[in-house]
């Protein structure tokens, strides 16, 4: 005879798997509102930690600077499997192995408004101090221009770092992902930098870079699995709507209602 406690015996079995979720990490810089300090710790982590939730991972996503972030991965130190949001470039330069594509950036030229004329050529800055982050893939134009010495490079360490110096006016220009410079110039109320009509980049894909451990493989391909047929920029839009209802960001931003993948 079947007892009456024996239906729950599955249940029991499946919330049991859930609570057992493997914990694994991935490391990531401030960046937002891709990641950092704000609401889920971004658009990106919030979608990765969904992801991987279905998965049975419970991801723990460590901000850091964006050379530490990356360095701590690839070694594997302190229990890293990877780092976001790299490009091709980025992780092929880490030696890493990328997953599928998580999100997408497109590169601009930031300049303040008060300036003689507002770029819609990389060549205009010519002779010029141009702003970039360590570390950073600056597109191909300014790459070109910067090794071919016709640009002079100022590197910083962050985006803010790098905005406020142009806000000082110590640049001509600084290289900003568009989503990331319409978030500091609310943020830090930089309404005094603007962004040319012409960009650097075509959208261009954002990746996670795993490191060669068989665990980050692992995790690599439970990931792909899930971005299979996701509407990654359904996601990002929905998610930076919620920013905006909010009014200026920051990191008491109510957390947005980003349940359930778009697929």
């Amino acid at each position: 005879m079947r007892r009456p406690g024996c239906a729950l015996i599955p249940a029991l079995l499946g919330l049991s798997l859930l609570v057992q979720a493997e914990p694994v990490q991935l490391n990531s810089l401030e960046w937002p509102p891709y990641s950092g300090s704000l609401s889920g710790q971004g658009f990106l982590s919030s979608l990765l930690r969904e992801a991987l939730a279905r998965e049975n991972y419970q991801l723990t996503v460590k901000i850091y600077p964006w050379k530490r972030a990356t360095g701590l991965a690839m070694q594997g130190e302190e229990g890293a499997l990877g780092f976001f949001s790299a490009s091709p470039i980025e992780c092929a330069a880490a030696r890493g192995q990328l997953s599928d594509p998580i999100g997408y950036y497109q590169l601009t030229l930031a300049q303040r408004s008060d300036a003689l004329t507002i770029w819609r050529e990389a060549s205009e800055f010519h002779g010029k101090r141009i702003g970039v982050v360590e570390g950073y893939d600056n597109g191909k134009q300014i790459d070109a221009l910067i090794y071919a010495g016709k640009v002079q490079a100022d590197y910083s360490s962050s985006d803010v770092q790098n905005l406020n110096k142009l806000a000082a006016g110590r640049l001509a220009a600084a290289v900003v992902d568009k989503r990331v410079f319409s978030y500091y110039q609310h943020k830090l109320g930089l309404d005094q930098l603007l962004v040319g009509p012409a960009n650097l980049t075509r959208r261009l894909p954002l990746h996670v870079c795993f490191n060669q451990s068989p665990s980050a493989e692992r995790l690599r391909q439970a990931l792909n699995r899930q971005l299979s047929g996701l509407d990654l920029e359904q996601y990002a839009e929905r998610y930076l709507a919620h920013l905006a209802k909010a009014g200026k960001p920051s990191n008491a931003t109510p957390k947005p209602d980003t349940a359930g993948l778009a697929k």
